[in-house]
């Protein structure tokens, strides 16, 4: 028996690659939230907005939102972009 290939990963290695890194945004974007949070004094993640993060005046404003909110976007739009049928080879 032959395990069934995802139609979305076969074929074309950039498509693959841009998969695999969609599926990374969640989990980076879980992980730099708590470090984030964790530099930032006073910072709840019960009581406080993830936007506090990000905001004027906080400690990390730019780490957070690159490596945060810009990177995660990126990843989750690499995997849509490149998987997507509009980016499909056949005719």
């Amino acid at each position: 028996m032959h395990a069934r290939k995802s139609p979305i990963v076969e074929g074309n290695p950039l498509k693959k690659m841009c998969f695999r890194l969609g599926m990374l945004a969640a989990p980076w974007w879980i992980t730099t939230l708590l470090i984030f949070g964790a530099l930032e004094p006073n910072y709840s993640h019960l009581y406080n907005a993830v936007s506090e993060l990000g905001a004027f005046g906080a400690e990390n404003t730019l780490g957070m939102n690159v490596l945060c909110l810009f990177l995660t976007g990126a990843l989750v739009t690499c995997c849509l972009l490149y998987t997507s049928d509009a980016t499909d080879d056949r005719p």
